[in-house]
């Protein structure tokens, strides 16, 4: 800040500049059986892998968002899931398992699920970084 110059309110809670900004993670994903019945009640594994590739160690969750015709619990009823992985040392890699749920009303077709990894700032109330990946999944 330069002499003489006011500071604001909101100038006290910026992120300092120096705050890398590029992608903190290496995210893959595999489906186990790779597609679902139609109309049937029957789920399938959805394995994340997720490494760190970053020089420091990163507070991390992941998200997973299904559509309406699909599930992340048997009940058919919750369509978001977070796992949180507490911090990912460097070049760490951890993997979970997400099923992901069909119910008698699932028309076959192609599906769109969305899977984010966030590096969190403190504790997992602050986003520092979102990495955001479409999976598909094959109902049949």
């Amino acid at each position: 800040m330069i002499r003489g110059e006011k500071m604001g309110l909101f100038d006290l809670f910026k992120k300092s500049e120096n705050v890398d900004k590029s992608i903190p993670y290496s995210v893959r994903t595999s489906l186990n059986p790779i597609r679902l019945n139609a109309y049937k009640i029957e789920s399938c594994d959805m394995r994340v892998f997720v490494k760190n590739i970053t020089n420091e160690p990163l507070l991390t969750s992941v998200t997973v968002t299904v559509p309406k015709q699909l599930s992340v619990d048997r009940n058919g009823i919750p369509k978001t899931k977070e796992v949180r992985l507490e911090f990912l040392q460097k070049n760490e890699e951890r993997e979970i398992s997400i099923p992901i749920w069909s119910n008698v009303t699932t028309a076959p077709g192609t599906y769109s699920i969305t899977l984010s990894v966030v590096a969190h700032y403190r504790s997992y109330s602050y986003i520092l970084n979102k990495v955001t990946i479409p999976v598909e999944i094959r109902v049949v």
